[in-house]
């Protein structure tokens, strides 16, 4: 019995894995986001869990049998997350995270357990690999360093390109004005005009 129920975790795991693992999600401090992560429809699950691997035993949130649990969620997600409306239709097991903070930067990991395991521990204790993987980055407003540095560097360029044109033209200028004086210099010594 022991084999028959990893043998479906396993083969539930194999199935939502079919999709895009790691995604990568930008949000700015004080919105409302969501951390997308789907399951087969129709898929009964006991136990959704959303972690973060730099919190320890704690998680952003626990969902078991219909309800949260509030127990081991880490005080900074506390009132601050929630599984989409409509819990689980259609298989739809994403997070949404309100008031975002500068804190909340980092990697998010969605894991389920579905119903035939029943099991009513902690999914971390069953050691099941995320469904999805969510890198969240959080910026400030406005430009980041990285597009400060861009904007910079193509200003510099602009600025090469038109200073080189207005070199050259001043070069050619100067090189045609030293010729003129030469052949002055060459016009005036062949007429010199000699006293008497």
């Amino acid at each position: 019995m022991a084999s028959l129920t990893c043998f479906i975790g396993f083969a539930f795991c194999f199935l939502v894995s079919g999709s895009e693992v790691s995604q990568n999600i930008i949000a700015e401090p004080g919105q409302t986001i969501t951390l997308p992560c789907q399951i087969p429809k129709n898929t009964p699950v006991v136990i959704v869990e959303w972690t973060r691997p730099d919190l320890g035993t704690q998680y952003v949130l626990f969902y078991r049998d219909g309800q949260s649990d509030p127990e081991n969620q880490s005080p900074s997600f506390k009132n601050r997350v929630g599984l989409k409306e409509g819990l689980m239709q259609d298989g739809d097991v994403s997070l949404i995270l309100k008031d975002v903070t500068m804190d909340d930067k980092g990697t998010y990991e969605c894991h389920i357990v579905p119903k035939e395991t029943n099991r009513r521990k902690r999914a971390g204790s069953f050691d099941t690999e995320p469904i999805k993987i969510i890198n969240l980055n959080v910026r400030q407003p406005g430009f980041t360093h990285d597009e400060v540095g861009l904007v910079i560097g193509v200003l510099a360029v602009a600025l090469v390109l038109a200073l080189v044109p207005a070199g050259v033209l001043i070069w050619r200028r100067r090189k045609g004005f030293k010729k003129a004086t030469a052949f002055q210099s060459s016009v005036d010594e062949e007429f010199e005009l000699k006293p008497l």
